[in-house]
C-alpha cells in the first residue's frame, strides 16, 4: 500500500469520521452531508502497459484524461474524487477494487483504449459486467492476487443506469458515442459495493480516433462530460448532493 494511498484514505475516511465524533453526529447525518465518493481508476500503468499504437500509449492517455476528471470533480460541491493511481505504478486489477471500496467509494469509473484491428470508428465505447466471448482474456493476474466473484444483479442494473447516464452526456457534448452500452468479464467491474463502468475512450488502431483522444482539448471536453454524467446519476440515486440546493445544474 502506498504511501499516497494511506494519506488518500485518512482524508477521506479519518478526518470526516473525527469530526463527526467531535460534533456528536448520528451516523445518518454524517453521511447525508460528506462528499460522495466517486473513484477514477485509470488502466494499466507499471509494468502492465496496455496498448501501445504508433508510439501513443494506453497507459499515459488514460492516466492524463483521469487527472482532468479529477479536477472537473473537485470543482462540483458534494463530489470527492479518489483516483486508483496518480502515476505511472501497477496496481493490480482486485487492488484497484478493494481501494475503491476502502475509501467508500460510491460510484467506480474505469478508463481504457481500444486496441481494436477490427471495429474501427465505433467512438466511446461504455461497459458494464457480463460474459463477452469476443473480448480477449485480460493480464495475467498476480500469483497471489484474489480472484473476485462477479458482482450481484443488482449492482448490474444500477450499472447498467450509471452507464445510460455517462452515453446520455457524451453524446449531449456532441462526443461520436456507441448506441448501446456493452458488456464486458472485466476484474475490475466486480465490486459488489458500487454501481460499476469501463470506458474505452476511443480505438488506438483509428487514426482519427488515435488523434482525438490524444488531444488536451478533447480530453478536457471529454472529462466535463464525464462529470457530468457522474454528477447526474450521483443525484437520481441520492438526490441533492451535499453542497448544491435541488435546483442547480
Amino acid at each position: 500500500m502506498s504511501d499516497r494511498f494511506k494519506r488518500a484514505v485518512f482524508v477521506l475516511l479519518v478526518l470526516p469520521s473525527f469530526a463527526s465524533a467531535m460534533g456528536r453526529r448520528s451516523t445518518d447525518e454524517r453521511s447525508a452531508k460528506l462528499p460522495q465518493v466517486v473513484v477514477i481508476d485509470a488502466g494499466h500503468g507499471g509494468k502492465n502497459e496496455g496498448a501501445i499504437v504508433h508510439g501513443r500509449r494506453e497507459r499515459d492517455i488514460v492516466l492524463a484524461l483521469s487527472l482532468k476528471l479529477q479536477e472537473q470533480l473537485e470543482a462540483r460541491p458534494g463530489i470527492s474524487p479518489f483516483l486508483t493511481r496518480w502515476a505511472d505504478e501497477f496496481v493490480s486489477l482486485t487492488d484497484r477494487v478493494s481501494r475503491a471500496e476502502e475509501v467508500g467509494g460510491r460510484l467506480f469509473l474505469s478508463l481504457h483504449v481500444d486496441n481494436n484491428r477490427v471495429r474501427k470508428g465505433r467512438g466511446v465505447m461504455v461497459y458494464v459486467y457480463g460474459r463477452n466471448k469476443t473480448i480477449p482474456k485480460g493480464p495475467e493476474r498476480e500469483p497471489d492476487e484474489k480472484i473476485l466473484p462477479p458482482p450481484p444483479g443488482k449492482q448490474v442494473k444500477q450499472s447498467r443506469r450509471f452507464a445510460a447516464h455517462i452515453g446520455k452526456t457524451l453524446k449531449k457534448s456532441g462526443i461520436r458515442t456507441a448506441g448501446y452500452v456493452d458488456k464486458g468479464p472485466f476484474a475490475v467491474l466486480k465490486s459488489k459495493e458500487m454501481p460499476s463502468v469501463l470506458v474505452e475512450l476511443g480505438n488506438l488502431r483509428d487514426r482519427s480516433e488515435a488523434r482525438q483522444i490524444s488531444d488536451p482539448a478533447f480530453q478536457d471536453r471529454l472529462a466535463e462530460a464525464l462529470a457530468d454524467g457522474i454528477e447526474s446519476f450521483l443525484k437520481e440515486r441520492y438526490g441533492p448532493l451535499p453542497g448544491h440546493s435541488a435546483a442547480t445544474r
